[in-house]
């Protein structure tokens, strides 16, 4: 069977509409050729994966006053999500509460009352704010699940970790974005999880780890400290204690590396060598709910205490 052949150069390799192909002179048996797909109507795309990006550029092209929202929000704001939302391929895009919700094969669409300041645009696209992102997602998170992503979004990024330079959010756009919705759903869960978000988690099981700590009831420990806290170079703690002495690391998975590893003996014996107890947590422990280490934390701390 012959190639179709190509399509115009403004066409190819991304979604597009019927009308962007109206424009050139293009068949509508070559929409119909094998290399095309049609995620939903008017619209066509390369087959094969389609990135979200993409999808979303072709649909709000029909949907003027629609925007990117929910999972799909925080997918391209680069959100770290729960298996079950990272893996949703389903487009979601709202629309004002005046306004029928979208109806697309591969989109779910939403009615919601926004204001303009929890719209923004991003590449092109129009796609709510992180804040609102965060705050569409708390119905379908759990409560760890909705701190973990507050610590993300006001977290001070790192330049060997990270492209940005500032917190995408300050903790009060989270309380702002509550203020905003606080008859609608969610509002009660993202009041909680507002309560227990913090800067400086650098990681998922950070915060989680943070967050059995509290959980088992022993004092909530200060993140990212330092040992010597004039020193911007100095060891480093993903959570301690500095009265008490006391120091946490939970290790994932790039800490087995050889260099990473020999980084870490060096900033343990630091601790050490300061009169510091330091506490090591992996994989392991998280998949217990920490228990091991809050056991061994609860012990430690009533020993320095006493």
């Amino acid at each position: 069977m012959p190639s179709p052949e190509p399509l115009p150069r403004a066409l190819r390799g991304r979604a597009f509409t019927l009308a962007d192909a109206a424009a050139y002179p293009v068949t509508e048996k070559r929409l119909r050729a094998s290399d095309l797909q049609s995620p939903s109507r008017d619209i066509r795309a390369p087959a094969g994966e389609l990135p979200l990006a993409e999808h979303a550029r072709a649909v709000l092209a029909l949907t003027p006053d629609g925007w990117v929202s929910h999972a799909s929000a925080g997918q391209l704001h680069g959100f770290w999500l729960p298996t079950r939302l990272a893996s949703d391929s389903t487009l979601h895009i709202s629309r004002g509460n005046t306004c029928e919700p979208a109806r697309r094969r591969r989109v779910r669409g939403h009615a919601a009352r926004v204001t303009e300041e929890e719209i923004t645009t991003v590449g092109g696209l129009r796609i709510a704010t992180r804040a609102r992102a965060w705050f569409e997602l708390l119905p379908a998170l759990t409560l760890a699940e909705a701190v973990i992503i507050g610590d993300q979004l006001i977290r001070r990024p790192r330049r060997n970790l990270d492209a940005h330079l500032e917190p995408w959010c300050a903790r009060e756009d989270l309380g702002h974005i509550l203020e905003l919705n606080e008859w609608r759903a969610g509002v009660v869960l993202g009041r909680e999880a507002h309560a227990l978000v913090r800067q400086g988690s650098d990681s998922p099981p950070e915060t989680r780890l943070r967050l059995a700590i509290i959980e088992a009831g022993l004092p909530e420990p200060q993140t990212q400290l330092r040992l010597d806290p004039d020193d911007p170079h100095s060891p480093e703690a993903d959570l301690g204690y500095r009265r008490e002495r006391i120091a946490l690391q939970y290790e994932g998975a790039h800490h087995r590396d050889g260099a990473q590893l020999s980084s870490d003996i060096r900033r343990d014996e630091a601790w050490v060598g300061g009169g510091w107890r330091v506490l090591r947590a992996d994989a392991g422990d998280q998949r217990t709910d920490f228990v091991r280490v809050t056991t061994l934390l609860r012990r430690l701390l009533a020993a320095r205490a006493a």
